[in-house]
């Protein structure tokens, strides 16, 4: 894969997230016509915006392909720390500060409910103005394997949630899941 990456061009994973959906098309598929899937990845990996495995996956199914998009206001989680200068650290429980002021997890907040599920679906068809706001772009947190806790405020890339997603699930805190023990051979 990694010598095709770079023969075909695209570089920054979109060959991988081809593959990706590849494979999900292939599990489908192996379930027959009435098959059904739950498939969990990274907000970046299943949200509809090409070159993102979401994407190949939106233009295969169409509407029968429902993306959950997945936001926290604060909270912990597991990653690879980095630190300042770059270096990686390790795999360890970090935490991630209350949302950037205007962002979708701040827009949560302010319902003052700890989980949140909201169906964008209905908002693609509403152009009222009291809906354009949340059309965006807004600010949304995107935290991958690697998170440098000095910058926290670089996470959070624009977004047009309601074209991206058709469901975000939203939780005020998080905990990070409990790492196994691991041993390098």
């Amino acid at each position: 894969m990694v010598q095709n990456e770079a023969t075909r061009g695209g570089g920054g994973g979109a060959l991988r997230d081809e593959y990706m959906a590849e494979n999900a098309i292939w599990l489908l598929d192996q379930a027959g016509p009435q098959g059904k899937i739950v498939l969990w990845a990274h907000n970046a990996h299943v949200q509809n915006l090409s070159p993102w495995m979401g994407a190949h996956l939106r233009s295969r199914y169409g509407a029968e392909y429902v993306i959950l998009g997945f936001s926290f206001y604060q909270g912990g989680f597991n990653a690879i720390e980095q630190n300042a200068a770059g270096q990686f650290l390790r795999l360890t429980a970090l935490a991630a500060p209350p949302a950037l002021d205007g962002s979708i997890e701040h827009h949560f907040q302010r319902l003052d409910r700890p989980r949140v599920l909201l169906d964008l679906r209905p908002l693609r068809a509403n152009r009222s103005a009291s809906a354009a706001w949340l059309r965006g772009p807004l600010p949304l947190r995107n935290i991958g394997a690697v998170y440098r806790p000095s910058s926290p405020a670089a996470y959070f890339a624009p977004t047009r949630v309601p074209e991206q997603y058709d469901v975000m699930i939203h939780f005020e805190n998080t905990t990070p899941s409990v790492l196994l023990p691991f041993r390098y051979e």
